[in-house]
């Protein structure tokens, strides 16, 4: 016969192997009584096993427990021999100019933030006061190209009937360069 102990997420499951063989025999038999006291002190067995079993698992999580906790203890220790060590590589006032020059240095960034927004702030406040006459000069602007470009074209037009009707109204030089002398204002240079 063969008992085995098992642990589940209910407990502790006890397998063992049943008498099925009591009801064959006659109620007062020796065999029957036999496998009656068979049978309790089989369960007996099987409940002093059970409760053996729930113990070597309360020793296997309590050792288990003492095994993290002597890990983390000795982790601590390891960190704080090596944050010594790290201290005694440093010299303290220099680790305090340091610490020094950096408060030094984060208040004049903090300042010069403090300025820079108040610049942002002023900016957005003259950009909507000058964006309104910004939009109409631009517009006009724009206008104002399309139609000297109307007049120039115009110009050119004419001075091409002009010079198909009389040839000699303009100097040669003129009529050997570009008719148009403006700059381009929409190529880049």
């Amino acid at each position: 016969m063969f008992v085995s102990c098992v642990a589940t997420k209910e407990g502790i499951a006890v397998n063992a192997p049943r008498v099925e063989a009591i009801s064959c025999w006659p109620r007062h038999s020796v065999e029957w009584k036999l496998a009656v006291y068979l049978a309790i002190w089989w369960h007996f067995m099987c409940e002093l096993l059970t409760s053996t079993c729930q113990t070597v698992l309360e020793v296997r999580l309590f050792l288990e427990t003492m095994e993290q906790r002597v890990e983390g203890e000795s982790i601590r220790i390891a960190s704080e021999e090596l944050s010594q060590e790290f201290k005694t590589l440093m010299n303290t006032d220099d680790l305090n100019s340091l610490n020094h020059l950096q408060h030094l240095i984060l208040g004049r960034l903090q300042d010069s933030n403090a300025v820079l927004s108040h610049f942002n702030e002023f900016s957005e406040h003259c950009f909507a006061a000058v964006s309104g006459d910004l939009s109409r000069n631009t517009r006009l602007l724009n206008s104002m190209k399309s139609d000297l470009d109307y007049i120039f074209q115009k110009i050119r037009s004419m001075k091409s009937r002009i010079l198909a009707t009389y040839p000699d109204a303009f100097p040669d030089e003129s009529t050997s360069e570009v008719l148009d002398r403006r700059p381009d204002l929409e190529i880049p240079r």
